[in-house]
């Protein structure tokens, strides 16, 4: 509509800035633009891409207060407030998947962060478009923005299955197994949330292909480039992960929802963020003698490391 070319593949943060603000269409200032540019920026991506992390290497300290994390909260601070390129939350509903898929397939959002999962709402979308008059719906991917001059990252999970030492039902449990590796279970990752697996055998096996969806080989062929960019979150062992979420949410939200916030208030905030974490690390330990022992063990390594 707009005659503007799709991003690279290889997309920085330069250019996504450029299209996001070139595609977003708002006639009334302050409210819900009509279309939005760009939605769904991962921090946790920015502050990889800044050479942040959310704990030490070892898991027994929290590190969001680093000049690194600091940098990167406040690019993304600049990225809704100043460049317009992800807009207020409550604008968005940037936390309402449902509502971000259809406003996409509704056109009302142009560039999407959002995962493979997204594939099977878009196909029977596409599906139910060709079957009417509506305007037809084409999707198509690129990797996360990267900055000019540094490395790109995309935050992965690792998923298994197995069978536990202690299960009372190995023989029940080996045949699941087996189910897995069978060919009607490979017919459902047409329709399972994460849609085909990331392999370029997939595009050339008939059995798999979906033709509701013509883009889906270009798709996979993006998300098998991933793969050379993907980096797992380190983890804390010594407390729950949602506790950190939590905490990080609920900086990220006051950051999206504050336009006039400078570096320095920035700071403060991930201060804080992280002494919070870290007292629960204090607090765990102090609480577990074998968690106490664990955290020993960790930082003697790690000195004998360093």
């Amino acid at each position: 509509k707009k005659n503007i070319p799709p991003p690279h593949v290889d997309l920085t943060w330069e250019e996504y800035i450029e299209k996001a603000a070139a595609l977003t269409e708002s006639s009334i200032p302050g409210r819900m633009p009509e279309i939005i540019g760009a939605v769904g920026v991962d921090p946790t991506i920015i502050i990889w891409e800044s050479g942040g992390y959310f704990f030490n290497s070892n898991g027994t300290r929290c590190t969001l207060d680093s000049p690194q994390v600091i940098d990167a909260m406040t690019f993304y601070h600049r990225l809704i407030h100043r460049d317009r390129a992800e807009p207020v939350r409550s604008q968005s509903k940037s936390d309402d998947q449902d509502f971000r898929l259809k406003a996409f397939a509704d056109g009302q959002i142009a560039m999407l962060w959002v995962s493979r999962r997204a594939l099977p709402f878009l196909r029977r979308e596409i599906s139910r478009r060709q079957q009417g008059n509506e305007v037809p719906l084409s999707i198509g991917a690129c990797l996360l923005p990267r900055f000019a001059t540094g490395n790109r990252y995309v935050n992965m999970k690792i998923e298994g299955v197995g069978i536990n030492r202690s299960s009372k039902h190995h023989r029940e449990a080996l045949s699941f197994l087996n189910f897995l590796t069978s060919p009607p279970y490979y017919a459902s990752f047409v329709e399972s949330p994460c849609g085909k697996p990331a392999s370029m055998d997939f595009n050339r096996d008939e059995f798999l292909s979906d033709r509701r969806c013509p883009d889906d080989p270009a798709i996979n062929m993006v998300a098998v480039k991933c793969w050379e960019y993907g980096r797992l979150r380190r983890r804390c062992p010594f407390i729950p992960y949602n506790q950190v979420e939590r905490e990080f949410h609920q900086a990220r939200i006051k950051i999206a929802m504050s336009p006039n916030l400078t570096r320095d208030e920035i700071a403060v905030l991930m201060q804080s963020v992280t002494l919070k974490i870290n007292q629960a690390i204090q607090k765990a330990i102090e609480r577990d003698k074998t968690l106490q022992r664990l955290y020993n063990t960790l930082n003697s390594a790690q000195q004998s490391s360093d």
